[in-house]
């Protein structure tokens, strides 16, 4: 049986990791799963409990299920929306996203 490396990890040496590539946030992006009451109980006006917390940049936001699927469908659809204006060419200085103004 062949032996294995251990120096590779999903791919790439860890030696050659560079977080800052993948821009500012990256490696301050982490979700905390919430535990204890708040993560039993639903806190008014929500109707359901805070099932973690998201840090981005330092920045905290508690949040519920409902919360966290919306955060990832927006995620999703700014991303099919950017790629789909990279290639009708649509990046140019103010073609961005209508705000009704």
């Amino acid at each position: 049986m062949a032996k294995h490396s251990n120096s590779y990890r999903k791919g790439q040496s860890s030696t050659d990791f560079n977080p800052g590539k993948y821009g500012k946030n990256w490696a301050d992006i982490e979700f905390q799963l919430m535990t204890g009451s708040k993560a039993k109980n639903a806190i008014s006006p929500a109707t359901q409990p805070i099932i973690g917390t998201l840090v981005v940049g330092g920045k905290r936001v508690e949040l519920t299920f409902t919360e966290t699927n919306k955060i990832i469908s927006e995620l999703v659809e700014g991303q099919q929306a950017h790629n789909t204006a990279k290639r009708l060419g649509g990046l140019e200085s103010g073609m961005g996203t209508y705000r009704g103004e």
